[in-house]
């Protein structure tokens, strides 16, 4: 594992920190799930790990996740974001 539980969690730049996210779980799973086939590790560790920890930053996941967010408003845009955001 290269984060465990810790990759569905907040990256504050230095380290992941508060709760389990949802939102965060939908985008990591579904987006390195989605491009698996493309990736060659261990050799992609890094790529992966760097995509993770700015995930936060991403405007389009932040406009569509955080306080007020539903499943319903959330998932139809979250997905194909993660899909593409984690192609290598």
């Amino acid at each position: 594992m290269i984060f465990g539980e810790d990759a569905f969690k907040r990256f504050d730049g230095d380290k992941f920190k508060g709760k389990f996210l949802e939102s965060a779980f939908e985008a990591v799973s579904v987006g390195i799930a989605s491009n698996l086939h493309s990736y060659s590790l261990p050799q992609d560790i890094d790529f992966i790990t760097e995509k993770v920890e700015a995930l936060h930053n991403k405007e389009t996941f932040r406009k569509y996740t955080g306080s007020g967010s539903n499943a319903k408003t959330r998932i139809p845009k979250i997905i194909p974001f993660a899909i593409e955001y984690f192609k290598k």
